[in-house]
């Protein structure tokens, strides 16, 4: 699938509560009367995980032919979190879910040298035929629905074409789909979608060796490059790939206004590798100019706000494993409509009490911390 590509969508509906999407989702597996297709990094071990399942699993007995897609990293990176009882748990709800009906897609890259580094398929939407479809950063897991800050956004029209496409890009022996008619109306927003699946890099060695551009990191520079006034980022963690962390810095010194919100040292359960790795870029981002703020419990969106008239969504986080490791996806776009909402979702972490603007970044670093910061250094590309 080439990218970037225009679609457009007859309608975008942000979901601005966990509440919203959970509803959004349930609803519509519920409606589903064919297909559905759901895509997720991983499946959490609690409620979340256990409830979306078991409606998969209604919806396959009464004849949806349902598709889970799951990135097997990610799965076991959850895993290997949560120890061996969450996981025999949450492996019995998936064997259950597919005794039902419920086709599981595990996605794996193909070569040696990404399931290495932790390769995978990191997009996530959900789809059935008919109506909106869900395009996200949230994952099938507590974390994303009691935590974390996340964005998702209901689209409809001929933009589900292109999530469908780029979802079964990714199942083996995918078959054929027919989506009930989706009118554009008469209002249409337009957008780019930016789409790139680093496993069809054929660089040997790849990507400890890069070869192909990624689009999703081309588009993010070009917009920074291009911003006059303000520049806003939220992503789970903000350690981007080089170039991309020239362009922020660069956007910085010449007076653009740039804002960093993401997650801090708790969000992970007290795991602070990958918080460490983001955390030794602060004097290099403060030095600069660019006012970094962690938030508490997790920031687990994926935007991109310029000049208050470019939005970008999605599921990139500004890390090198989204440039050269894992499939991700974006949308861009200049519609007002889709810019207000992110626009709010900024103001709001800009007055969230748990947003803690960061000024001295190693004040409070104790001896075991530094000696962390030594060793996530060393491989602070791959955290």
């Amino acid at each position: 699938m080439p990218s970037p590509v225009e679609v457009f969508a007859s309608s975008f509906e942000p979901l601005r509560s966990r509440t919203a999407e959970w509803d959004a989702r349930l609803a519509m597996i519920r409606r589903a009367k064919r297909f559905l297709y759901s895509s997720t990094y991983y499946v959490g071990p609690d409620t979340v995980g256990h409830d979306v399942l078991a409606a998969l699993g209604d919806a396959a007995e009464r004849g949806v032919r349902c598709t889970l897609v799951v990135d097997r990293f990610g799965q076991w990176l959850g895993a290997s979190a949560w120890g061996p009882t969450e996981t025999r748990r949450v492996d019995g709800w998936l064997a259950e879910a597919e005794a039902r009906g419920v086709q599981v897609v595990w996605t794996s890259p193909t070569t040696w040298t990404r399931r290495l580094v932790g390769g995978g398929h990191h997009v996530k939407i959900q789809l059935c035929e008919s109506g909106p479809a869900l395009f996200a950063s949230s994952n099938l897991s507590h974390h994303s629905f009691e935590s974390w800050g996340e964005f998702s956004a209901l689209l409809d029209g001929p933009v589900v074409e292109t999530f469908l496409a780029a979802l079964q890009a990714v199942i083996p022996d995918s078959q054929p789909e027919r989506l009930d008619p989706r009118p554009l109306g008469d209002d249409p927003l337009r957008f780019e979608w930016w789409w790139f699946d680093p496993s069809a890099d054929p660089t040997p060695f790849a990507p400890l060796r890069r070869g192909l551009a990624n689009p999703i990191t081309d588009g993010l520079i070009r917009s920074i490059d291009a911003a006059r006034r303000s520049v806003s980022i939220s992503s789970f963690y903000v350690k981007p790939e080089a170039n991309l962390r020239a362009a922020i810095l660069g956007a910085a010194r010449r007076g653009v206004v740039v804002e960093v919100f993401h997650s801090g040292p708790d969000a992970l359960g007290g795991m602070e590798s990958s918080w460490l790795a983001a955390a030794l870029d602060y004097p290099a981002l403060l030095g600069a100019g660019v006012a970094v703020h962690e938030v508490a419990g997790g920031e687990h969106s994926k935007l991109v706000l310029v000049d208050d008239s470019l939005a970008i969504f999605g599921s990139y986080n500004l890390d090198n494993a989204a440039h050269d490791v894992v499939t991700e996806a974006m949308l861009a776009t200049e519609d007002a409509r889709v810019v207000s909402a992110v626009a709010t979702v900024f103001a709001d972490l800009r007055v969230d009490p748990g947003s803690q603007r960061i000024r001295h970044p190693r004040a409070d670093w104790r001896w075991k911390r530094r000696a962390h910061a030594v060793a996530v250094r060393v491989l602070r590309r791959w955290l």
